[in-house]
């Protein structure tokens, strides 16, 4: 049951960010000594399943808004016959950094041609790499930002 929690609490705070899955992944980690392999997965699949849901509305917004449209074509042919690659790499540097927000870019990857596999696939190695790290040193990390911003 615990492990629906984790997954909920990655769905929704893909969006919402005060309900923090890197908070979560640090918790079931160090406080209830969960695998960070398994904390880092279960959270990816939550935050995946949000980018699919988003994914599939932005498809929606394009097709509402054809101005919108007009600019991400515009934007897609700058850029190129490879701009679906150089989409990707922005969204796997985006997974693990957190800039550019990755529901952003699941929003936006249907206009540019990106295929929800594509982009879920990024989305969700990166993603996993991510919660890994926080789940793997989030017992050595949390007390240095305290002590590092003085917010302790």
């Amino acid at each position: 049951m615990e492990i629906l929690t984790l997954i909920g609490i990655g769905y929704i705070g893909a969006i919402f960010w005060i309900i923090s899955t890197e908070v979560a992944a640090v918790y079931y980690c160090v406080e209830l000594g969960w695998n960070p392999v398994l904390v880092a997965i279960t959270c990816a699949i939550g935050q995946c399943g949000m980018y699919a849901t988003l994914f599939s509305s932005g498809g929606l917004l394009l097709r509402k808004w054809t101005r919108f449209q007009v600019l991400v074509e515009k934007t897609a042919r700058r850029f190129g016959t490879h701009h679906r690659i150089r989409y990707l790499s922005i969204a796997g540097f985006g997974s693990v950094t957190g800039i550019p927000p990755m529901p952003a870019l699941a929003v936006l990857a249907p206009g540019f041609h990106v295929p929800l596999v594509g982009i879920l696939a990024v989305a969700f190695v990166f993603r996993s790499v991510r919660f890994f790290v926080l789940a793997q040193f989030g017992n050595v990390l949390i007390p240095w930002l305290i002590r590092v911003t003085g917010l302790g």
